[in-house]
């Protein structure tokens, strides 16, 4: 069987060139934070499906920032096109729900593999109900830096899902069954297909709602949740230094 995709993300004479290093964040917000961060202010938005690229910031030349963008699909659209136009590290910031107990609002999870609940991984070769992972060499670079600025944070698998409003108390009981500390709706995606190209990619997550007791607590208007993103912002950014200084 010929595995060839007919329709592949190309580089064309508009598309800006990437360095290695490429932020991918889900969120409005957290772009609105991250673009400062990555000095970035300067540099003029690309469309890139209907979210935004920037690249070419003056102190991190090699760092780009892509978003928004919404569940699986979108995120393996992104993620295919900035690989093409250049990047090899890819870290994704987003937003998440915990389904663990002692994972409240405003933690900072990093995610040490995703449990496939979404249907984009089956098509770069990982089941349904399988578990995709990140680059190692990624994740022990963030931990590293969240120890060093002796920062709290979870580490363990994370449960991603389609369905957002279909996080049933069975479904969270058995992904909680499965060790999952969290639900969002891009990593084993992201880890599936950072695989299938053969680049490295991790997350930083950051506790939005709670779900472990069966429960909807939201957060998204918490001081916690707030302070927890502006720490990971942090994080994101010392990462794509230390990955630009090599």
């Amino acid at each position: 069987m010929n595995d060839t995709p007919i329709v592949k993300p190309v580089k064309g004479k508009h598309s800006p060139p990437l360095g290695p290093v490429a932020v991918m964040a889900a969120t409005k917000p957290d772009i609105k934070l991250l673009i400062p961060a990555l000095d970035l202010v300067q540099a003029k938005p690309h469309p890139l499906f209907i979210g935004s690229l920037y690249a070419g910031g003056n102190d991190l030349p090699g760092v780009s920032l892509a978003g928004p963008f919404l569940g699986a699909p979108h995120a393996a659209m992104v993620m295919e096109t900035l690989v093409s136009w250049g990047a090899r590290q890819l870290v994704f910031r987003g937003w998440c729900g915990s389904v663990a107990d002692g994972v409240n609002i405003g933690d900072v999870v990093i995610p040490t593999g995703g449990i496939v609940d979404e249907g984009t991984s089956p098509h770069y070769n990982v089941a349904a109900g399988d578990t995709s992972y990140p680059a190692v060499c990624m994740v022990d670079r963030l931990q590293g830096i969240l120890k060093n600025e002796s920062m709290g944070f979870h580490q363990g698998l994370v449960w991603t899902t389609d369905g957002a409003f279909r996080e049933t108390p069975e479904k969270v009981l058995h992904f909680k069954h499965r060790q999952a500390l969290a639900v969002e709706m891009e990593m084993s995606c992201l880890f599936s297909v950072a695989k299938h190209l053969g680049v490295d990619a991790a997350g930083i997550l950051v506790v939005s709602d709670e779900l472990f007791s069966l429960k909807w607590n939201p957060g998204f208007r918490k001081e916690a949740f707030k302070e927890g993103r502006a720490r990971a912002v942090q994080i994101v950014e010392k990462l794509c230094r230390g990955l630009a200084d090599g």
